[in-house]
């Protein structure tokens, strides 16, 4: 009985995250370095000096960035960043300060 309403969850939240629209944003580089960032089950991407990138991810999907040899938590999708802009820089000084 407990497997039925553990398959009924996950369907309902699997309904929840389907209907929920990908959400479209700018990933930008204002900085003269290049900065790899890294999308689990997306791309790998690289975003070169004064660049920027248009992204489209489902909402909760989450962006990484490597510091000291390790991916670390850029940012979780939400709707607050649908049509933004992101600096990706100054989210990584902010980052990297926490992570310190």
């Amino acid at each position: 009985m407990k497997y039925l309403f553990l398959a009924i969850g996950l369907c309902l939240s699997m309904q929840l995250h389907a209907t929920e629209e990908p959400i479209s944003f700018v990933l930008k580089n204002p900085s003269f370095k290049k900065v790899n960032l890294a999308i689990p089950g997306v791309m790998n991407p690289t975003l070169s000096p004064f660049s920027g990138s248009g992204v489209v991810l489902e909402v909760g999907q989450k962006v990484f960035f490597y510091y000291r040899g390790k991916e670390e938590l850029l940012l979780e999708v939400t709707e607050e960043l649908k049509d933004r802009k992101i600096n990706v820089n100054q989210l990584i000084r902010k980052r990297r300060r926490a992570l310190k």
